[in-house]
């Protein structure tokens, strides 16, 4: 597949899957659609997805994801602590936010200017 349809198609994937979050017309389809993408196979195979674009800046692809996995790691009002099996989940984001993050350093260095994908 070509790497640009890849990567808009990844892109509309991550949208979709962030609306069925934050719009889920109710409470428990929204907890639903969480603990979907909390599953252990399904954040990984997410983020392998997002990862095989190269976090591609012209689709957004990095900032598309974070703002899923925001919701996914947000701990709910009535737990106290979280529990160990989500520790994964956070080193697989903090490895995505390095790899993201990098590519914004090293335009920096090389001096060019940042646009709003960025």
């Amino acid at each position: 597949m070509n790497k640009n349809i890849r990567s808009l198609t990844i892109a509309a994937f991550l949208r979709c899957i962030y609306a069925a979050i934050e719009y889920a017309p109710t409470s428990q389809l929204r907890l639903h659609a969480i603990n979907h993408v909390r599953d252990p196979v399904m954040f990984r195979s997410i983020t392998q997805l997002c990862d095989s674009t190269n976090w591609d800046e012209n689709a957004s692809i990095g900032a598309k994801y974070i703002r899923v996995m925001r919701n996914v790691v947000k701990l709910p009002p009535d737990h106290g602590t979280e529990t160990t099996d989500m520790l994964m989940h956070y080193e697989l984001i903090a490895i995505v936010l390095q790899k993201v993050l990098a590519q914004i350093v090293d335009k920096m260095k090389k001096d060019i200017q940042l646009t709003h994908s960025d």
